[in-house]
């Protein structure tokens, strides 16, 4: 992005166009391969769910490095597929380049390119298809067929190791507030509701606070609703690809990134850590490979009078949900927490103040003063206490008598509305205006 915006700005469209260049160039990638080998029905089908899904759309036109990470995975996936059929030390190196270029984006890419990189291996070590497994390290034909995974392992290590030994001594910046536990539901949350409509489906009947019926947006019951549609095209999928070792590697691409996470949430659970590893996003990697296995199970459906329509219902369910989360369900909680106008706060904050700028706080990241107000003081709350005492005791010090404090409902340390409304009693608030998720107050300490 450094060179980038240099070139064409930082515009909210410029700061967009390489996300949405990464996410068209991944929907080619999946309705290729998928065409090439479970058919050119199933590979459109694929192609287009992933068009219209809403997490795609979502992640597509963000300008962060997400959708960056699942082109990089995907296309490390597929090489990695490609060397173990061809064994070329071309289609090898290309497979590591994709592997590290995962990895250099997000590590959690790793979630889905370790374990397809054993299952690869694991397929070309089979001596025949109806024979027994050759793991013996004596057997050169074994260490031959196996060669491109463990190249791409050798110098996916040798990145890796100093990335590792440089977050070890740094472990305190890994905890995130926003992360939490993949608890055992948290899966058909993700595969039945979160990819196929991106949380876009409002809250239905009355909230129940925990429980199998509803957190407290009654996730549940929006998932019973929307499963007759996904889920027959799910196990039609499962059924479709397990057939062939592509097949194969296409289902190991979702299940092993979830049993992986599973595991590790539960080790850290368990070893008594506070740090917490999930959020959807983090499972971002295995959405090319669900569309390919819902497309595989919508290609399969007999034909019949109501083919058609339960082909395209799938579609038309995420295709009203993407137009849900560009509308009238913009700013609420859907795949994303809505998004914050921080340009938009900073450009006016600093037309109210003109050439005395005021400190700015907020109980949420700061990092787009430092961009968007360069030399403003700004200050992040560590959100240890209540709020309340909190701006006390910043107001307190020198140079707070009045500033700005930019509150954000949705990101860094939660607080409730009244509690909210308690902490800025306190305060003359001299201005106040709400830019999309963000409110922004002008304080004074009387």
């Amino acid at each position: 992005m450094y060179p980038w915006i240099r070139v064409f700005g930082d515009s909210e469209v410029a700061v967009r166009v390489p996300s949405l260049l990464a996410a068209l160039l991944l929907i080619w990638l999946v309705w290729r391969w998928a065409s090439a080998r479970f058919g050119a029905r199933a590979g459109a089908l694929a192609a287009t769910l992933l068009t219209v899904s809403p997490v795609a759309v979502w992640y597509s036109t963000e300008a962060k490095n997400n959708i960056f990470t699942v082109l990089f995975s995907t296309l490390g996936v597929m090489a990695l597929d490609a060397s173990m059929r061809s064994r070329s030390f071309r289609d090898t190196a290309i497979a590591s380049l994709f592997v590290v270029l995962a990895f250099a984006t997000d590590a959690q890419s790793l979630l889905v390119l370790v374990p397809v990189g054993v299952l690869v291996a694991w397929i070309a070590l089979r001596r025949t298809p109806a024979g027994g497994l050759s793991w013996g390290l004596d057997d050169a034909g074994a260490i031959r067929r196996a060669a491109p995974v463990l190249l791409c392992a050798l110098v996916a290590a040798v990145v890796i190791t100093p990335w590792v030994i440089y977050k070890a001594g740094h472990a305190s910046e890994l905890t995130r507030r926003y992360v939490g536990y993949f608890d055992w539901h948290e899966p058909i949350r993700l595969l039945i509701l979160w990819f196929p409509t991106g949380g876009a489906i409002p809250p239905l009947g009355p909230e129940h606070p925990g429980g199998w019926f509803g957190d407290r947006e009654g996730w549940a019951l929006r998932a019973l609703l929307v499963a007759p549609l996904v889920l027959p095209a799910m196990v039609r999928g499962a059924r479709a690809l397990k057939g062939s070792p592509s097949g194969v590697v296409a289902l190991g691409a979702i299940l092993w990134p979830v049993v992986l996470m599973f595991i590790i949430s539960e080790v850290m659970v368990q070893s008594g850590s506070p740090m917490r590893i999930y959020q959807p996003r983090n499972l971002l990697v295995i959405l090319p490979w669900f569309c390919i296995l819902v497309g595989a199970g919508l290609a399969s459906i007999p034909p019949g009078p109501l083919r058609l329509v339960r082909t395209i219902l799938p579609l038309v369910l995420s295709l009203c949900c993407t137009l849900a989360i560009r509308t009238f369900r913009a700013d609420a909680v859907t795949v994303n927490t809505p998004n914050p106008d921080w340009r938009g706060a900073l450009r006016w904050i600093d037309a109210q103040d003109g050439s005395s700028p005021l400190p700015v706080a907020s109980n949420s990241m700061v990092q787009p003063v430092w961009y968007y107000s360069p030399g403003r003081d700004s200050l992040m709350l560590p959100g240890r206490t209540e709020l309340a005492k909190e701006l006390a005791t910043l107001s307190a010090g020198p140079g707070f008598a009045e500033f700005w404090y930019i509150h954000n409902p949705h990101w860094g340390f939660r607080v409730p509305p009244e509690e909210l409304r308690a902490a800025l009693e306190p305060y003359r608030t001299l201005d106040a205006r709400t830019f999309r998720s963000l409110r922004v107050f002008r304080l004074r300490r009387d």
